[in-house]
């Protein structure tokens, strides 16, 4: 059950990443594939920044390009 569970979470926070949130700025934050690791994405060929990068099930899955909008605050 606990397998069942795990991949439900990773699909749902996979997707919630793909929905932008209503409300917020009119950008939207676009994320960077590296699947051959070669410091650019995938899609454009564009750079991105390697500190800014989303994780799910303890895997960085994506990156944050360079110019796309990303706003500060903080969390808990």
């Amino acid at each position: 059950m606990e397998k069942k569970t795990k991949k439900l979470l990773t699909l749902f926070a996979s997707v919630a990443l793909m929905v932008p949130l209503a409300g917020c700025a009119d950008d939207d934050i676009e994320l960077c594939y590296d699947d051959n690791k070669d410091g650019m994405c995938d899609d454009d060929g564009s750079y991105y920044d390697k500190d800014s990068y989303v994780v799910v099930d303890g895997k960085t899955v994506a990156y944050i390009k360079n110019d796309s909008y990303v706003s500060s605050g903080s969390s808990s």
